[in-house]
């Protein structure tokens, strides 16, 4: 797991990087982010889903993949407070390769959904070099599981949603992003699961 993380981060990382000098350069002729508006965009990546159950645990391992919208408030944030809070709230939903065969126990993440909020700072974006806007994400997750064997079924689980991301405006009107997060879900069915994620986006903004 440690090697797919470090391999995904890396790549995310090499990509950012590349795309971040020519955006650099062209700042000054294009109109990137005016800090409010709607944007949207796809992403994907891999997740990482623990499944506690009484007679044995599942890890379901695999590549996700799906869409989002959100709302940039920071312009109307600045008519309330001047001490330079960012913030956009998000919704997505997306879809999951994930499995797992734990035995007598079949476990198959299904669709997720979730709603988001994304914090940042000004100061904290002035401060980042390639022009990376970091941000917290705090959330509201729906996930569901279907399980097979033991006696267990297909379940809904609701989670809080916990992470860190950040943002390069890539080229004129497109960012590119990067995510972790991790999501505690409450127990459904016998069910007991946690997830991590970690994710590549591509974003439009309006």
């Amino acid at each position: 797991m440690k090697k797919k993380l470090s391999l995904l981060a890396g790549t995310a990382a090499i990509a950012m990087f590349l795309c971040a000098a020519p955006a650099q350069a062209q700042t000054e002729t294009a109109n990137t982010d005016n800090g409010s508006g709607f944007y949207m965009g796809a992403y994907g990546g891999a997740g990482w889903t623990d499944a506690e159950t009484a007679a044995a645990d599942g890890n379901l391992n695999g590549l996700d993949w799906g869409v989002f919208a959100g709302l940039e408030l920071t312009e109307w944030l600045g008519r309330y407070q001047d001490w330079g809070m960012t913030a956009a709230i998000e919704g997505h939903y997306g879809w999951s390769s994930a499995d797992d065969d734990a035995g007598a126990l079949n476990f198959e993440k299904d669709d997720e959904w979730g709603v988001s909020f994304r914090p940042g700072f000004v100061a904290i974006n002035d401060a980042m070099p390639l022009g990376l806007k970091p941000y917290g994400i705090f959330g509201y997750r729906h996930l569901d599981i279907d399980a097979s064997g033991g006696g267990l079924g297909d379940e809904d689980f609701h989670g809080f949603e916990l992470g860190l991301g950040t943002e390069v405006m890539a080229y004129g009107d497109f960012g590119l992003r990067l995510d972790y997060t991790h999501v505690f879900y409450g127990s459904e069915g016998g069910i007991d699961p946690d997830e991590d994620n970690l994710r590549l986006g591509v974003a439009y903004h309006f």
